[in-house]
């Protein structure tokens, strides 16, 4: 089951109603499903991009309270900083956490995932990959870690190597093997740049361009 809540209705909806609006929607969406699937038998994974991560956040943290099934992972991709509670205490300790930060990334960069860090320190190291996805122009197009990279790249192109093995697969990839940080290879054979996957806060790599460093 996938529920995509629309926690945004226009551009007027104020960011601190993201979270309250999305709880919303969530119950709504998993009424008609609760004879089937009891509350008690849904594991959820959050994920989410940009504002979609401290909304997600706030949901987790909020979801015992909500009476809704509390996540077992929770992907952040590029989080933004903005309307994160100033606790996540409500997330559960055994909640899987990664969170990801473009190298490119000039609108969020590693705020939001600095942010969620400092706040998701009840939760053991064994389950939180802090994960860095840097740019690479070793081919045609090149590979550019900014903030579209969960939608499309600068040339216009809706999927490659950043989305797929990037972003999508993190949905079901922690523990820093190579499953989970290759990004394949290139036509000619050579591996894209990995990911770099840290249960610390990193410091920023040189010559980043990403927001914060």
């Amino acid at each position: 089951m996938v529920i995509f809540p629309r926690f945004q209705t226009s551009a007027l909806t104020p960011p601190r109603e993201f979270a309250s609006n999305a709880i919303y929607s969530i119950k709504h969406a998993l009424a008609p499903s609760s004879e089937a699937f009891p509350a008690a038998s849904v594991v959820p994974e959050l994920i989410a991009h940009s504002y979609g991560g401290p909304t997600s956040a706030n949901i987790a943290a909020h979801s015992s309270a909500e009476s809704l099934p509390q996540p077992r992972a929770i992907l952040f991709a590029e989080p933004h900083n903005g309307t994160i509670d100033k606790s996540l205490a409500g997330i559960p300790a055994t909640t899987k956490i990664g969170c990801v930060v473009g190298d490119e990334d000039t609108i969020v960069g590693r705020t939001g995932c600095d942010a969620i860090w400092d706040l998701t320190g009840h939760v053991p190291v064994t389950n939180r990959n802090y994960l860095w996805m840097f740019n690479d122009t070793h081919g045609t197009p090149d590979l550019i870690a900014d903030h579209r990279v969960p939608t499309s790249n600068r040339d216009g192109s809706v999927v490659n190597a950043l989305d797929w093995y990037g972003i999508w697969k993190l949905g079901d990839a922690l523990g820093n093997t190579a499953r989970q940080t290759s990004l394949h290879v290139w036509s000619d054979g050579v591996p894209v740049r990995p990911l770099s996957v840290s249960t610390t806060k990193p410091p920023c790599p040189p010559g980043s361009g990403t927001k914060g460093c």
